[in-house]
């Protein structure tokens, strides 16, 4: 043999050996292109479906809170017309003519929560058609059946220009009101709260304030006759011109309370041993009275105490004139003078002292 062909022999071999390198090579490359192409085109298209989730998502949940703002504004409105339709409610059981316990107390309340103005509500016995009953010597007129208050709770409220006159308001709060003027003659306020009240140009004739909270009161402009301030606690209270003839102020706790120009004419200072407490001796300038109308108390007549028999309240008693404080004494001359000038609010009016 040649060496030419041995040659071309050779050649021949490396051509084949390369072509079935090469075949190898595209049967092994085409798959993993092929298995490429398809995992980038499944993965495109759940992304494409992700999205697609995620915005359905995103709007279902805007269309929920749509509807949750949609419901809500309607319980809102919803709360506010029940509001509006317990205020109107409330102001008709408080101005209907019905005395006694006709649920104007709730409804008092009710008002006073919803921030509505009490001012100038007319409760009153007369306004209600609860009746008088007619006036004694001995005792100031009362409601035959009041507007019942008892228990209501209206601190800090406004009553200037109230009329309550003859109403129950036992036991009631009304801690730190306003009530300039006011009128409330002949009504219960037993064992009521009025600490750091103010009240000016107010009318309790015939009023009990029995055990009455009155701590730290402002208390001026006042006709208070024949009320009753029995065990009425008054520390720290501002009274200035006011009417306590025929006032009942046994038992009274005066301490610390500040006094002017009170007219204590036929007021009852002591019950048996039971006498208005905290008064300084001297009251000269602070209390008056006419001269003719001096402040009295009561006593047990000479009797055995130390008897196993002896009762205070059968015993018989007498009305003696006070004689425990320096109180200044007016000319009743000068009564007509006072009253024409107004009486209540008036400077003091002992022109001539006697």
């Amino acid at each position: 043999m040649t060496r030419s062909y041995i040659l071309s022999k050779k050649k021949k071999l490396r051509s084949r050996a390369s072509d079935r390198l090469k075949a190898q090579k595209v049967e092994i490359v085409e798959p993993t292109a092929t298995i490429l192409r398809k995992e980038v085109k499944r993965s495109t298209i759940w992304r494409i479906f992700e999205l697609a989730g995620i915005v359905a998502a995103l709007a279902g949940l805007s269309i929920a809170i749509a509807d949750n703002r949609v419901s809500q504004e309607s319980l809102r409105l919803a709360r506010e017309e029940n509001r509006q339709s317990q205020i109107v409610q409330s102001w008709q059981i408080v101005t209907t003519k019905a005395p006694g316990n006709s649920g104007k107390k709730e409804a008092l309340e009710r008002l006073y929560k919803t921030g509505q103005s009490l001012e100038g509500i007319d409760l009153s016995c007369e306004a209600m058609g609860g009746g008088w009953h007619e006036r004694t010597s001995q005792s100031y007129e009362s409601c035959d059946r009041p507007t019942i208050l008892r228990d209501v709770s209206l601190p800090g409220t406004n009553l200037s220009k109230a009329n309550l006159n003859g109403a129950d308001l036992g036991n009631a709060n009304l801690e730190g009101i306003r009530a300039e003027p006011i009128k409330a003659a002949g009504a219960d306020l037993t064992n009521t709260n009025l600490q750091t009240a103010k009240i000016k140009w107010a009318v309790f004739d015939g009023a009990k304030f029995y055990n009455t909270n009155l701590q730290d009161t402002h208390f001026h402009q006042i006709s208070a006759q024949h009320a009753n301030f029995k065990t009425s606690l008054l520390h720290g209270a501002s009274f200035q011109n006011v009417d306590f003839t025929f006032a009942d102020l046994s038992e009274a706790d005066f301490s610390g309370s500040t006094l002017q120009n009170l007219n204590v004419s036929s007021a009852k200072f002591c019950v048996f041993e039971q006498c208005a407490k905290g008064l300084p001796k001297d009251l000269s300038g602070k209390m008056w009275a006419w001269s003719d109308m001096r402040p009295y108390k009561i006593v047990v007549q000479k009797a055995d105490k130390s008897s196993a028999n002896f009762d205070i309240n059968s015993s018989p008693f007498n009305s003696i004139l006070v004689d425990e404080f320096q109180i200044t004494f007016c000319a009743p001359t000068n009564r007509a003078i006072f009253e024409e000038r107004g009486g209540i609010g008036f400077p003091y009016p002992c022109y001539a002292p006697e």
